[in-house]
């Protein structure tokens, strides 16, 4: 097999920010636990936005940074009224948490 120096380069990743980190959390105990509306968690242990941003463990710094990037990214101030909004899906919330995460 032919050889060429160039395989061999490094590759750096830039490693994940924490509040990226922490939507993508989010999305995952969406799917995981389910999602609602009109309530932080409900009876069946499902969270809306707000509820599941502040059941994954982080600090309060990085979980005020991801709400500012989720905020501006979806370009709305008031995440719970965001959530409520009749005709929300657990799809929708979930691939905005991903997309917010990615910038």
């Amino acid at each position: 097999m032919l050889y060429d120096p160039k395989w061999e380069t490094q590759i750096e990743i830039e490693p994940i920010k924490p509040w990226s980190k922490a939507l993508l959390n989010t999305a995952e105990l969406l799917e995981q636990q389910g999602w609602c509306q009109y309530r932080w968690c409900d009876p069946l242990g499902r969270y809306c936005i707000l509820g599941a941003l502040s059941t994954v463990e982080i600090d309060d710094y990085t979980r005020d940074h991801a709400l500012k990037v989720l905020r501006t990214y979806l370009k709305v101030h008031d995440l719970a009224v965001w959530n409520d909004r009749e005709g929300r899906t657990v799809k929708e919330v979930t691939a905005k948490l991903r997309q917010a995460a990615q910038l």
